[in-house]
């Protein structure tokens, strides 16, 4: 019974060694979950977005981590050297911005897009997959000129084959039209 009595107050010891040691302990600091490098700090939420999008070639968290170490270390050593304020770098860094302007807002107008395509176009287009056409080129000078100039060999070919602007110009024509 004496040994039963023995264990048990080493297990009270023990406890209370733990408990004490994690009362004793400063508290950890808020953001303590964090990477940090130099300046660059990242929370756990903001490593896991950058995770996420994340380039195709880096399959593990530890190439992840790495590579990110080394490119803010890169970009301080850059800053540290001044590039940041070389004219070449402004320019090049306008660039970029105008481009991603431009292709941000062609991203939102083609998702505004909206394009039905009727059941009679589908089968319009297939029926006209089997086809071949004989088209005449006309040339002509400007809009407001009227000399009209034809091709003296009509061409002849396959409706696959067209040009996509051509196919649904074609499309739309009647036989005997222009």
């Amino acid at each position: 019974m004496k040994y039963i009595y023995y264990i048990f107050g080493i297990i009270v010891l023990l406890t209370g060694l733990v408990w004490g040691s994690a009362l004793l302990r400063p508290p950890s600091e808020p953001g303590s979950d964090e990477l940090v490098v130099n300046e660059l700090r990242l929370s756990s939420l903001e490593l896991q977005q950058r995770w996420q999008q994340r380039p195709y070639h880096q399959s593990t968290q530890k190439e992840f981590l790495a590579e990110l170490v080394s490119q803010q270390l890169l970009v301080d050593q850059a800053i540290k050297l001044g590039v940041a304020n070389e004219q070449a770098f402004k320019n090049s860094v306008q660039t970029f911005f105008e481009q991603s302007l431009v292709r941000t807002l062609l991203e939102r107008k083609i998702a505004e897009l909206k394009i039905a395509v009727s059941e009679e176009e589908v089968t319009a287009w297939r029926q006209a997959m089997n086809q071949n056409y004989q088209l005449t080129l006309i040339r002509t000078g400007r809009a407001d000129d009227e000399t009209v100039q034809a091709s003296s060999q009509p061409l002849q070919q396959a409706f696959s084959l067209l040009p996509d602007a051509v196919k649904l110009i074609v499309l739309t024509l009647r036989p005997g039209e222009l």
